[in-house]
């Protein structure tokens, strides 16, 4: 016995059911215990009743079936969207491309410690929301059209970026061409997660802090409030002293990658229809150039290439530099700047634009690794939004991976520049070095940056005191019965190798996973 499984349509001409089987023969007779759900609704179906009419060709008879929306449940979902691979400096940074493309010029940002109630604000004077635009600003995929040079790209930004370090997320705007209505709406996760509703709520200022919105009295412009900051301020308890050095440190790590990531909106590089201004708690940021222009550097390449990617043909701009040896920077502390927030091995490579905000700053895509001798090889590869769907960029925009035919243009380029590189590097090299009775320490060796603070050691009663980075930590003190000669010896051999910074992160992995054996050692 054979069974016949058929899609069901209805003609749009008279209404007649129709049967369609496997093979495409159409049934004018239905039989409706044999008919399956919809399986091709892109199949051209025309009524085979007799004296019927049928539609032109180009309009397809439509399957009968039956829609149902499946809303995500808020509750589930929320916890997922959390966790997106944000950290606290690069969802901020989210937050100020909203500001960018919004025409902002000046953008201030405001950090309060006050324990459970410390709070995170953002304020622009960009062209403003009215409360429709708003609302629809605070919707997961927000519907709306990016021009050609808009950093945004997948509408989720703002939420994502907030909520992965914050439960509360407030945001006034007041529109510049729209009245002067100050509109406030807020995300509350905790009330998301008990009404798993995926649902706002809208405030009049009046019932709010004037800490929110008073800035909007005499600007249009737009503020983002991050309150509940329990994946930021994850100390117990929440106001002591590690929690408030812990809350410096967030602002120094945010202070350092907005200098490097905005740096081009900073200087004024781009003209000054597009130059901002960044300060963190009325302090105004420099821009760090990773190039180091101002002193002698060799700019030894550029060149534009044309790269088929999967849907289109893009354009990579590449331009290449090869960095002043120590002894040639104006000042060793320009040269110590330079180094930038993971050093100056870790900072050779790729630095990786879109639409000039920094994407990836330094490496080398997995063409190379990363070598004392090549270190002052730097390349700025700068890409356009048409570029996105081939090298993969993320939600975050914090990472992209080059295509293989895009690699294979870039490889013969990159060899040159290693080689010059190199050759800078040579006299720092050869150099006699200075003679000294005490062996030279990684923290002498590497001239970290940053500012000098006493934090504590989360799984010891130990403490240290010294310069803090976002990429590493500092020495321990170690009592004077330890022996300090197996860590000299090891210092002295990374010197000698060139290799004191990968010695300084197996210092820092050894610190964190065993600080017992890193004791016994030195460190």
């Amino acid at each position: 016995m054979i069974f016949l499984f058929y899609d069901k349509y209805k003609c749009r001409n008279c209404g007649h059911d129709i049967a369609v089987n496997d093979d495409g023969v159409f049934h004018a007779e239905l039989n409706t215990e044999a008919t399956s759900t919809v399986r091709d609704i892109s199949l051209t179906v025309t009524c085979p009743v007799e004296g019927c009419v049928c539609p032109s060709p180009e309009k397809d008879n439509e399957p009968t079936r039956e829609l149902i929306e499946v809303i995500p449940s808020a509750r589930r979902l929320m916890g997922s969207l959390r966790d997106e691979g944000y950290n606290f400096v690069t969802a901020a940074a989210d937050i100020i491309d909203n500001s960018i493309q919004a025409g902002a010029k000046e953008i201030r940002i405001l950090m309060e410690f006050n324990g459970d109630h410390s709070w995170f604000q953002i304020a622009d004077d960009g062209k403003g929301m009215t409360g429709a635009e708003l609302t629809e600003a605070m919707r997961f995929g927000s519907e709306r059209e990016y021009e050609a040079n808009e950093l945004g790209k997948f509408g989720l930004g703002l939420k994502t970026a907030s909520i992965s370090q914050c439960r509360k997320l407030t945001v006034a705007s007041r529109s510049a061409t729209h009245g002067n209505e100050i509109e406030i709406r807020q995300l509350n996760i905790d009330r998301i997660m008990d009404s798993n509703r995926w649902e706002i709520i809208s405030i009049s200022k009046e019932d709010y802090s004037d800490i929110l919105w008073k800035y909007l009295i005499d600007h249009h412009g737009t503020i983002v409030m991050w309150e509940s900051l329990d994946r930021m301020m994850q100390y117990d308890p929440p106001d002591g002293m590690r929690a408030r050095k812990g809350f410096v440190r967030l602002a120094r790590d945010l202070e350092k990658h907005i200098r490097m990531i905005f740096h081009r909106f900073l200087s004024g590089e781009l003209g000054d229809d597009r130059k901002i201004s960044i300060s963190i708690n009325g302090t105004p940021l420099e821009p760090w150039d990773p190039f180091a222009r101002k002193e002698k550097t060799v700019k030894v390449a550029e060149k534009t290439i044309a790269v088929v990617g999967y849907d289109n043909v893009f354009k990579v701009h590449y331009t290449a530099y090869v960095l002043p040896p120590k002894e040639k920077f104006s000042s060793s502390a320009a040269f110590s700047d330079t180094a930038g927030p993971k050093g100056w091995n870790l900072q050779q490579g790729f630095y990786i634009y879109r639409e000039n905000r920094m994407i990836q700053s330094g490496g080398w895509c997995r063409m190379r690794v990363p070598d004392e001798h090549t270190k002052l090889a730097r390349i700025a590869l700068d890409l356009g939004k048409d570029a996105d769907f081939s090298l993969g960029l993320n939600i975050m925009k914090t990472s992209i991976t080059l295509p293989p035919n895009l690699k294979a243009d870039l490889e013969p380029m990159v060899a040159s520049v290693i080689k010059q590189a190199r050759g800078a590097y040579e006299p720092e090299k050869n150099r006699t070095p200075p003679v000294s009775t005490n062996p030279p320490t990684i923290q002498q060796q590497s001239e970290p940056i940053g500012r000098d603070i006493r934090i504590e050691l989360g799984r010891s009663e130990s403490s240290f005191t010294g310069p803090v980075s976002s990429m590493e930590t500092d020495q321990p003190r170690v009592t004077e019965k330890i022996s300090k000669s197996l860590a000299s010896s090891l210092e002295r051999a990374a010197v000698k190798a060139g290799e004191t910074d990968a010695l300084r992160r197996i210092r820092m992995a050894l610190i964190k996973d065993d600080p017992i054996a890193a004791s016994k050692i030195g460190w």
